[in-house]
């Protein structure tokens, strides 16, 4: 299986992206200069070599073409709403109603140019859309799409969040909204992005003010009102649902804002309920909303980011351990990204342990009794978590490690059956070997414990090759010297024995050396068998003889 984070940056390396904060800073600027063609974080970078053939194609009614458009120039009507003057816009939009479906050489209409703009100054920026409304109908203004074939309500729900107005803003909305023959919320770009895709991919890095947490919850319940379909719409670039993007960006960018975490969390609820399958779809990269969700939100001291993970595991447990196009797990993945040599606080245990008790669940225990067998450490230990959380869980829950599971097996006796060292050429034997003395260092007993079949963890060990001697099997015969010169219960070997049928002759010759009495249960014989010799071991018992070859 291939190490968690292996891939440089998820769907990233698929298509090149743009930071959205730094358009949104271009956009707003309050300079004259031209705005900057391109998209969100989502979008990936465009090329602008499209004809003006090809995106009068593009217009969805083929209306609104005229000279200016021809050889790419930018309307008055254009300039002065980028430029920012409001009031001379509305008295050129009344003047020359034909500039508002005016396309520039990007095929930019002044629609686009105002809905780009539309956080500068929010209430003048209302009063030139109603002006703008009666010069032109939203059913055609709203409708034209660029040479990325983006319409006007694409970059209006992208920067919405960005207003430094939000009530205006949602005004704004409503009219676009209400407007049925616009079907604004129904329009797709040429990555097949929604305008609901954009909204999930804000940063908050841009977001001055902080909408309030009733707003942005209504905004999205709004979206989703006049289009439901939309939460089970992907875009073609990634696959990517309005749920992976969720996951992504938007609950990663805006969790750190306090005020907004119970609206965040609403949110995913909310997309949930509108396409309950979201949770369990795989994008491009094989991805699911919760591998996206482990690689990029962080839940340290964020019980938010704890119900974010929970809906989607509580919805369906197996995709903890479902893999990505690079063999990754959701768990894999949280390990890697938030748990492994991190620091852990009471928040991020709770998620890694929610994540544990899901892939717990779909792999070793009967639905019926996990819930009164689970025991996080047998869990982890079998899991092979990073050692950090197992050192967590075990000042969390130090009566487990004497504790035994469904199988009778205690936690040291779980790692050394599915863990075979010197098989591994990726370099995890050291981490494995401190695995093992942060379970016995807790808990120096475990060597002596036997399992359910009454065999002790040195005759374990040595016969599946679980450790040599230097990454543990000392430790474990320092911790229970007996077991050296105690037989097996099934083979009657003693650890010697198993060790020189492994060919394992240096823990052969320390086993020995440390308890050489152990020799002196054995005879040689030899016999002569049509001249040739062969060397047979008796094992002298107290009750019985038993001759081994």
């Amino acid at each position: 299986a291939v190490m968690a984070g292996s891939d440089d940056d998820d769907d990233d390396s698929d298509y090149e992206v743009l930071r959205h904060d730094e358009l949104h800073e271009n956009r707003s600027s309050s300079s004259g200069g031209d705005v900057v063609a391109g998209s969100n974080t989502c979008r990936a970078d465009d090329n602008d070599d499209s004809s003006s053939s090809s995106y009068r194609d593009l217009s969805s009614d083929g209306e609104g073409l005229n000279d200016g458009e021809e050889n790419g120039r930018r309307s008055k009507l254009s300039e002065l709403i980028e430029s920012g003057q409001y009031d001379l816009a509305r008295e050129r939009c009344k003047a020359h109603p034909e500039e508002v479906l005016s396309k520039d050489y990007e095929g930019w209409t002044a629609m686009h140019f105002l809905c780009m703009t539309v956080g500068r100054d929010t209430e003048a920026t209302l009063e030139l859309v109603h002006a703008m409304i009666v010069a032109v109908p939203l059913s055609k203004s709203m409708l034209v799409h660029d040479n990325s074939g983006i319409t006007p309500f694409h970059y209006f729900c992208e920067d919405l969040f960005y207003a430094s107005h939000m009530p205006t803003m949602t005004t704004m909305l409503d009219l676009f909204l209400e407007d049925k023959g616009a079907k604004v919320a129904e329009q797709m770009d040429n990555e097949s992005m929604l305008p609901l895709h954009t909204m999930f991919c804000c940063s908050d890095s841009a977001l001055k003010p902080l909408p309030a947490a009733s707003e942005l919850l209504a905004v999205f319940r709004k979206l989703l009102r006049a289009y439901p379909e939309a939460a089970s719409k992907t875009c073609n670039e990634s696959g990517m649902l309005p749920l992976h993007m969720a996951c992504k960006y938007f609950v990663p960018n805006l969790m750190d804002n306090v005020d907004l975490r119970k609206a965040i969390v609403d949110v995913v609820k909310l997309l949930i309920l509108s396409f309950p399958d979201a949770v369990s779809k795989r994008d491009l990269s094989n991805r699911y909303p919760l591998h996206h969700l482990s690689k990029h939100a962080n839940p340290a001291n964020n019980e938010a980011m704890l119900d974010v993970y929970r809906l989607l595991i509580d919805y369906n447990p197996s995709l903890a351990m479902k893999y990505n196009s690079w063999c990754e797990s959701p768990i894999d993945i949280f390990w890697s990204e938030h748990v492994n040599g991190e620091p852990l606080d009471d928040v991020k245990c709770k998620v890694a342990e929610l994540l544990l008790r899901a892939v717990h669940r779909e792999t070793w225990e009967e639905p019926s009794s996990i819930d009164q067998r689970w025991l996080p450490i047998h869990a982890a230990v079998r899991l092979t978590c990073p050692w950090n959380f197992l050192e967590e869980l075990i000042r969390r829950y130090p009566n487990q490690l004497t504790e035994r599971d469904g199988n009778g097996d205690t936690p040291l006796h779980i790692h050394l059956k599915y863990r075979i060292y010197g098989k591994d050429d990726s370099g995890k034997d050291d981490h494995h070997t401190r695995f093992f003395g942060a379970l016995l260092r807790s808990c120096r007993i475990l060597a002596s414990v036997p399992d359910a079949s009454g065999r002790l963890p040195l005759h374990i060990a040595i016969e599946r090759g679980s450790l040599d001697w230097d990454n543990g099997l000392r430790l474990l015969m320092d911790s229970a010297p007996t077991a050296v010169i105690t037989r097996d219960i099934q083979s009657h070997f003693y650890p010697f024995m198993f060790a020189a049928m492994a060919l394992r002759t240096d823990s052969c010759y320390r086993l020995l050396r440390n308890s050489p009495g152990v020799m002196g249960v054995f005879t040689l014989s030899v016999s002569e068998n049509s001249g040739d010799c062969s060397t047979s071991m008796d094992v002298v018992g107290k009750t019985k003889r038993k001759r081994i070859l």
